[in-house]
């Protein structure tokens, strides 16, 4: 592994740990359930741009990594353009569908289309200034880019426990996601000194390169959207099939688990530059032995973030955080399946470092389990999360199968 890179990335892991608590605990004490359900439907708006950033910095990077035979200027234009046009489509379908929700399923509009608003422009923004973090992360240094993120996501996480305990309430969103806008642009922004685009003929510059990436972009951008249906369709049906309280704890607990999935999968983002070198020289034991390393590291953190929470929960040390989450047999049932989604990205990520996106009838199979387990679930009355499980269990499988002959295959 690129030990700077992971030792800014450990660092990073830690402030999650140690901020997070302290985040879920202070919105469940200043939220009711309808303010926790309208900041967890904030956060999904938002989480929109990963459907119009289309996975597109990844392969931005991987060119960047691997010396594509596309010259760096013709990347830079394809990559500053590419975002800026996503970013204004990203505000434009976002703040469209907000509204509507807002309207037919929150119905309470004036409480919250201002921080959806704001929250959704700062979003945009974040999403039209990634040509900096692809060429940092790609070309500069993967050391500079971890380091300016792990600064940028400790100022961001400061700015929002303290707008929350001042009572920005909702609008503690923008104003988090504003300070990290801010910060990683000015970190990054100084290391773009050999950063040019072509002034003249720019948009045929930017053509061209879009077609030779199009059979990569075209199936990653189907593979990313659909995945934000994987990720965030909890969060969208939560609310309409179930009211109040109950409907709070659901999303309240989910958004916990994922945290703690967030945390465990880091160390597979990382690493995406460094195995991609390493595949691209053919060295098969140390990239096998980084994927053990991964696999190691994570499901251990994993596991002992979530029994420390699944003990402290139980103990009900702080009853206004403890009362936020669902039972035990639902708990249970949760952190499997985000254990189940952690194996799965780790794989899943570690093969697109080949350059190919084989996932995407994998991604709509699990993207549909996730839309209607919990209808599932409601109209049959199991656990909340036990359909999650049932149906994702064999595609994980199919994953290690198809991992297992990637590398018997390259290396044989």
């Amino acid at each position: 592994m690129n030990k700077k890179a992971s030792i800014y990335n450990l660092l990073a892991v830690g402030i999650k740990i140690l901020a997070g608590p302290l985040v879920y605990y202070f919105i469940s004490v200043k939220f009711d359930p309808f303010f926790l359900i309208a900041y967890f439907f904030i956060l999904t708006i938002n989480n929109m741009r990963t459907i119009f950033e289309g996975g597109v910095t990844n392969i931005v990077k991987r060119n960047y990594i691997t010396g594509s035979k596309i010259n760096i200027k013709s990347i830079n234009t394809f990559s500053y353009l590419w975002f800026l046009l996503v970013s204004i489509i990203l505000f434009i379908v976002s703040l469209t569908l907000g509204i509507l929700y807002i309207e037919y399923v929150l119905n309470s509009f004036e409480a919250v289309i201002f921080p959806l608003l704001l929250a959704s422009f700062v979003s945009s923004l974040r999403v039209s200034i990634l040509y900096i973090d692809a060429y940092v992360d790609g070309y500069i240094s993967s050391v500079i880019y971890r380091k300016s993120l792990l600064i940028s996501n400790l100022v961001s996480t400061i700015v929002l426990i303290a707008a929350i305990e001042l009572d920005f309430t909702l609008y503690s969103v923008f104003l988090s996601q504003l300070a990290q806008v801010i910060i990683i642009y000015f970190l990054l922004k100084k290391h773009m000194g050999t950063f040019e685009i072509y002034q003249k003929k720019k948009f045929i510059v930017f053509r061209s390169v879009y077609k030779r990436f199009k059979s990569l972009i075209q199936p990653t951008i189907k593979t990313w959207s659909i995945g934000y249906v994987f990720w965030n369709a909890t969060f969208w049906i939560t609310p309409i099939l179930f009211q109040g309280e109950i409907s709070a704890s659901i999303l309240f607990s989910y958004a916990v688990f994922k945290s703690v999935y967030d945390v465990s999968a880091s160390f597979i983002h990382s690493n995406i530059p460094l195995i991609t070198k390493k595949i691209n020289e053919k060295l098969t034991f140390p990239i096998k032995n980084i994927l053990f390393k991964i696999l190691t590291v994570s499901s251990l953190l994993y596991f002992m973030i979530a029994l420390i929470l699944i003990l402290f929960i139980n103990l009900n040390i702080i009853e206004s955080l403890s009362s936020r989450f669902l039972n035990n047999n639902e708990l249970i049932f949760l952190a499997i399946l985000f254990y189940i989604i952690l194996l799965k990205t780790i794989i899943h990520n570690f093969i697109r470092c080949y350059q190919i996106e084989p996932f995407f009838y994998f991604v709509v199979y699990n993207a549909i389990i996730m839309l209607f387990s919990l209808v599932l679930a409601n109209y049959t009355g199991c656990s909340f999360f036990m359909p999650h499980v049932l149906f994702l269990v064999p595609m994980l499988g199919i994953s290690f199968l198809m991992l297992n002959k990637k590398l018997n295959i390259t290396y044989e």
